[in-house]
């Protein structure tokens, strides 16, 4: 199995999302959601207001699968991870190919 992260670039603290207000993001939450979008707005408890949401999902045997949220507000103590999103190479990326069957 080969695993490409093409499009990852993480903030790695509250301070840092700010930089990403208005470019397109990948959130990955404490329930194990995978959501795109776009940052609207951010706080210090990494409270985040996405808009033009998606959220990915995976499975082992079918092509991951997008599907649109609309605007989203996630608390802070749901995110995981997030990181701003290379559009050129998320345009590029096959998802009909993409499949994850989880974490052992």
């Amino acid at each position: 199995v080969t695993v490409s992260v093409l499009y990852w670039s993480p903030c790695s603290m509250a301070s840092e999302v700010g930089k990403c207000i208005g470019r397109r993001v990948s959130v990955m939450t404490g329930d194990g959601r995978h959501l795109l979008g776009v940052l609207k707005g951010a706080d210090q408890l990494l409270n985040i207001v996405l808009e033009d949401a998606a959220d990915v999902v995976y499975d082992a045997e079918e092509p991951a699968e997008i599907v649109p949220c609309g605007a989203l507000v996630l608390r802070g103590d749901n995110v995981i991870a997030i990181g701003a999103v290379d559009t050129a190479a998320e345009a590029a990326l096959d998802r009909t190919q993409t499949r994850f069957g989880g974490l052992p």
